[in-house]
């Protein structure tokens, strides 16, 4: 992958969380652009610990864009639209 590819993701008006799937079957979510920065090969990922008021970080990955095989986007949950009911 690209540092573009992940650029352009990261930099999309309104911000999208999504995916990012590795090689060795690991994903990492993206929910904020400021949890990742990228550099010429690779990509370091932030975690953070999410329950607290003021996040921290839980950890910090560094991947390879060469292992990084997809992005793709965080379904969000939303409920099924309503049926109307005929009276």
């Amino acid at each position: 992958m690209r540092p573009d590819d992940i650029l352009r993701q990261l930099l999309r008006q309104p911000f999208e969380p999504f995916r990012l799937c590795v090689v060795d079957g690991v994903n990492y979510e993206i929910r904020h652009p400021d949890q990742v920065v990228v550099e010429r090969s690779t990509v370091a990922i932030a975690g953070a610990l999410a329950h607290l008021p003021r996040p921290l970080v839980e950890r910090d990955v560094i991947v390879a864009l060469l292992h990084i095989s997809r992005l793709e986007p965080i379904e969000s949950v939303t409920p099924p639209p309503a049926v109307a009911a005929n009276n």
